[in-house]
């Protein structure tokens, strides 16, 4: 469960998914996202939604590959279209900020 934090910063449950394998090896991701929210009120929409959000940050990571995600820009890359795709889950309460305590490709 999502846990708010001060001023509307939601640390959300780490995540371990598959990515795209490189060379024929297979890789995985462990992110441990934290959100910065518009409105600090938003923890009770993202404890109804964590299950759908995580879906479809999962499902979004599945497409990448560790050369897509690595990068600086990969990353930046992959924080706006998180951002992206949980803001359009949100009815009023937005992300504003992605920080990751953990990234690591293993």
């Amino acid at each position: 469960t999502p846990s708010l934090g001060y001023k509307g910063i939601v640390k959300f449950p780490a995540i371990h998914t598959n990515i795209l394998p490189t060379n024929n090896l297979k890789r995985y991701l462990r992110i441990s996202p934290v959100f910065i929210l518009e409105k600090e009120q938003a923890l009770n929409e993202f404890t109804i939604k964590e299950a759908l959000i995580r879906d479809k940050i999962i499902s979004y990571l599945n497409t990448q590959s560790e050369e897509d995600i690595l990068s600086e820009k990969g990353m930046i890359k992959a924080k706006i279209s998180i951002k992206e795709i949980i803001n359009k889950l949100l009815d009023q309460n937005k992300v504003s900020m992605i920080y990751f305590q953990e990234f690591r490709v293993n």
